[in-house]
């Protein structure tokens, strides 16, 4: 089953961040590899995983419920 919200596509423990488009705030934001740039306050749940996305520049966390 696969999980939209604004764009973002989830599926399984993966996540799509592909149709996201590039936030201007992330100019600001030093991005690495282990980092990506997103809206900010992009949320989902899914299963027993909690996969959120804060701030503009906020690698991915997945908790364990």
């Amino acid at each position: 089953m696969t999980f939209t919200n604004d764009g973002v596509a989830l599926k399984g423990n993966e996540i799509d961040l592909s149709f996201l488009k590039p936030d201007h705030e992330c100019d600001r934001c030093d991005v690495v590899e282990d980092y990506v740039c997103f809206f900010c306050e992009v949320y989902q749940v899914q299963d027993q995983t909690t996969a959120i996305l804060t701030d503009c520049c906020t690698w991915v966390e997945e908790v364990e419920a």
